[in-house]
């Protein structure tokens, strides 16, 4: 039995989650059961992003640490949350509605992706909306993979196999995504809420992209391993494009948009008119938000690539 106690803004317990089983938490807002993970069932209080307007009341708050993302507010600890563990009544990020601990709505689609993504190493046993007036849930789950990942024993042919699939059968990653770590040891997808179905030649760009590059700043000898894996090399951050190119033509598909300029061009080409327009988190909740950050990544790159 565990009772996961749930906070208002002010630190007060107002209610909780039952549950019949034994729960330990296991990392984020993962815990585990006697036989099943649990998402969305509380977790450790650590900290949270705060809005990035720069007239933000931040009192209550200690600022941790800042962001490199460009549309994320600082890291900071609320106080009267500090030393507690459940679910807390604000916005672990404030463009998500997900409660710090929970789950919002967005995660809803694991249910439909888990059963149609044939690589899913998530069944969703259950999903509860325990609190209505919020939309918040908790999820029942089931990894075929027992939550290991690709960063710490994953296979380059499995992985090399994956991103084919889902080229050929236009599943996607969002492309500004750490896509590696929701990828298992096995080369299945453990976290299947972010993908989405889409045959457009930016989203694809995108979704190798997101792979290759999350793998290459987070291990880079794994990185390295699936580049042998694959016959490819590595200069600069630009290969991490150049590369993506050279795989999508690998699965079959018409890259010839991307491949008709020199290699400059063609990198500039990719960048602007195909990988930053595709889908970021942003547009995971409101179409709105995806659309402001979309512009805010294009201003930014034309400036870095010295383009009007």
């Amino acid at each position: 039995m565990t009772t996961v106690p749930i906070y208002n803004q002010y630190g007060e317990k107002i209610n909780v989650l039952e549950f019949k089983d034994n729960l330990h938490h296991v990392n984020g807002r993962v815990s585990k059961g006697d036989k099943y993970y649990y998402k969305g069932a509380g977790s450790p209080y650590h900290g949270q992003f705060l809005s990035n307007d720069p007239h933000l009341n931040i009192y209550g708050y200690n600022i941790l640490s800042f962001s490199d993302v460009f549309y994320m507010g600082p890291y900071a600890s609320k106080r009267c949350f500090e030393g507690k563990s459940g679910i807390f009544q604000e916005k672990y990020q404030p463009q998500f509605t997900d409660f710090i601990g929970s789950c919002g709505v967005k995660e809803l689609s694991i249910i439909e992706n888990s059963e149609e993504f044939d690589l899913s190493s998530v069944d969703v046993i259950k999903a509860e909306n325990y609190d209505k007036e919020n939309q918040q849930y908790y999820f029942v789950l089931e990894y075929t993979c027992g939550r290991i990942k690709y960063l710490d024993e994953g296979n380059p042919g499995e992985l090399l196999y994956l991103l084919e699939y889902m080229i050929q059968n236009d599943w996607n990653f969002i492309w500004d995504k750490t896509s590696i770590e929701d990828i298992s040891c096995d080369g299945f997808v453990s976290d299947v809420g972010d993908i989405f179905k889409s045959g457009n030649l930016g989203n694809k760009l995108g979704t190798v992209y997101s792979v290759l590059y999350s793998l290459g700043k987070l291990r880079s000898d794994k990185y390295a391993e699936f580049l042998r894996e694959c016959e490819l090399q590595h200069n600069n951050d630009m290969s991490y494009v150049y590369n993506a190119v050279v795989l999508l033509h690998k699965f079959g598909v018409d890259v010839s948009e991307l491949t008709n300029k020199s290699p400059v061009e063609n990198y500039k080409n990719a960048v602007l008119n195909y990988l930053v327009t595709g889908r970021n988190c942003g547009d995971c909740c409101y179409i709105e938000l995806g659309d402001k950050i979309r512009e805010q990544y294009l201003s930014q790159t034309k400036k870095q690539l010295s383009v009007d």
